[in-house]
């Protein structure tokens, strides 16, 4: 028996990290209010860590990624690998390869990997893993986080471009 209905826990899941996060916040608040010494100092520390924690979170939660898709992903060793359905339905790229990441709205939401020389690793982002792929490409410098998830929202089939990589201009 469950004390939280299932429609409640549904709704809740994609928001953990967010609310671990604040609770860590709060609890970080507590004790740099009412206690001295050490203990407050721990309390800056937790606080920062919360924060950051439920910042994260909440770019997560608003990312739409139910896993129902088809496929599989896997990030592992600063590589992105695609298992997809059918006859050569995967493939693999290195994310210091990658030159430009898309997000396609239309036909289906997924993401487009482009690397110089290979043909571009379309992945849906509702594979099963994909989810993983958001942290992978928020290291990446200058990844446009707002630009990746409201193309993720939007309805409006559109390819948008949420990164692309420094090119040298040798004169």
């Amino acid at each position: 028996m469950s004390l939280i209905r299932p429609e409640l826990r549904a709704a809740l899941w994609p928001w953990r990290e967010a609310l671990l996060g604040g609770a860590i916040t709060l609890w970080a608040l507590y004790w740099i209010i009412s206690s001295p010494g050490l203990l407050r100092w721990i309390g800056v520390a937790l606080l920062i860590g919360g924060a950051a924690l439920a910042m994260q979170g909440i770019q997560r939660a608003r990312f739409p990624s139910d896993g129902d898709g088809p496929g599989v992903v896997e990030v592992d060793e600063r590589q992105i690998t695609y298992f997809g359905p059918g006859p050569g339905g995967g493939a693999a790229i290195s994310i210091d390869a990658l030159v430009r990441v898309e997000f396609a709205t239309r036909p289906t939401r997924q993401w487009l990997f482009h690397s110089d020389g290979s043909a571009p690793l379309s992945v849906p982002s509702d594979a099963a893993g994909a989810d993983a792929l958001f942290d992978a490409l928020s290291a990446l410098p200058g990844f446009d986080t707002q630009s990746a998830i409201r193309a993720a929202r939007s309805n409006a089939p559109a390819v948008t471009p949420v990164w692309q990589r420094d090119r040298l201009r040798l004169h």
